[in-house]
């Protein structure tokens, strides 16, 4: 996952939410953020697309965002498992253009979150 946002590892090999969150293309944040909390709802797992940015290109990723649960069965944590799938998704769908996908780390107006819910 490191690779693919283009992070440096985090000692705990944790990624905090607002990596995922300042990454993903503007056109598809709220939909991501909108399944998401519906994953968390039911307590359940899903299997998202979307794109990112990364660095100067935009790449498609396919994630499995599963809930887990404390010892009360509410959800605590999301782990998610993403890979790039730019190469074959590229002749369905182009990742982005020079018109989308245009804010970074830097022009983000999101503050950080919580991965934990």
């Amino acid at each position: 996952m490191f690779r693919i946002y283009g992070i440096d590892p985090t000692p705990d090999g944790f990624v905090d939410y607002s990596v995922w969150d300042r990454t993903v293309l503007p056109e598809d944040l709220r939909e991501q953020e909108e399944a998401l909390q519906k994953t968390v709802r039911q307590l359940g797992r899903s299997v998202p697309r979307f794109g990112i940015r990364r660095f100067h290109e935009c790449r498609r990723i396919q994630a499995v965002e599963t809930v887990l649960l404390n010892a009360r069965g509410q959800a605590e944590w999301v782990v998610g498992t993403n890979l790039d799938i730019t190469p074959s998704a590229s002749g369905r769908r182009r990742p982005c253009d020079n018109k989308r996908g245009t804010r970074t780390f830097q022009q983000s107006d999101r503050g950080p979150r919580a991965g934990r819910w």
